[in-house]
């Protein structure tokens, strides 16, 4: 008789996607940095072509600028966080759990489907949380075109790519969380870093200039790209030394 095999529960319709990348790369370790290129690129070049087509706004008062920033990014980002934790829901139904109930986590490197879909819904939460208040100040840094030709539509366009990538994001993290990579930095991970940054050189009297904002925006994820990559490399050794 042919045995019977149990199906993984990780391979839903949701990772569909995650689940081509598997198959592409099924060594998640080794999309890690060509990941963080190309999600890094993709932010960069998808936000400043977002706000090149935003209409332009005009002058406008500090609280007229919030004001944009709100009507332009509250309801979509709201209706981003409901359907994730309604995924998060409905996902504990199908496998048979209550709706209300949560998961322990793990430090497993891949672990069960529940879990995932947590974590996802987390995240989601806490990094909406970062990007509306990153983005919030820098609508107030930017009064107007700033040295690098940039104003308060490039917020806008930032808080626009967080949403478009998310679900992205959800679906190459129920593959293997490795691969949520490319989506979490396309989505401005390290850019929020990069225009907080900026905005408090700016807060603390700095003047201005092309220099500065290229350097915060290509400093800041070049530094943090360096010392995470040292972090990945101290942990690869470390689980080669126990394996030999």
């Amino acid at each position: 008789p042919v045995p019977h095999r149990r199906k993984n529960p990780s391979v839903t319709p949701a990772a569909a996607m995650g689940g081509v990348l598997s198959r592409m790369c099924p060594n998640p370790l080794n999309t890690v940095v060509p990941a963080f290129i190309f999600g890094q690129l993709v932010n960069c070049v998808g936000a400043a072509v977002i706000a090149s087509k935003l209409a332009d706004p005009g002058v406008l008062s500090d609280t007229e600028r919030l004001a944009y920033f709100a009507k332009m990014t509250l309801a979509p980002l709201a209706l981003l966080q409901w359907l994730t934790f309604e995924y998060q829901a409905t996902s504990r139904i199908s496998q048979g759990a209550q709706p209300w109930t949560t998961s322990g986590d793990t430090d497993m490197e891949n672990p069960s489907l529940p879990v995932k879909v947590a974590r996802v819904a987390q995240n989601t939460f806490e990094q909406a949380l970062v990007c509306v208040g990153t983005n919030a100040a820098l609508t107030l840094a930017l009064p107007s075109a700033n040295a690098a030709g940039f104003d308060c539509r490039l917020a806008v366009a930032n808080t626009f790519m967080f949403i478009a990538t998310r679900p992205l994001y959800g679906n190459f993290y129920l593959a293997h969380p490795l691969y949520r990579i490319a989506p979490l930095l396309a989505g401005g991970f390290w850019t929020n870093g990069a225009s907080a940054v900026y905005s408090s050189l700016l807060l603390a009297g700095c003047q201005d200039s092309k220099s500065l904002w290229y350097g915060c925006h290509i400093g800041v994820p070049a530094i943090t790209f360096v010392y995470v990559g040292s972090l990945v490399k101290a942990a690869l050794a470390k689980r080669k030394a126990r394996r030999v």
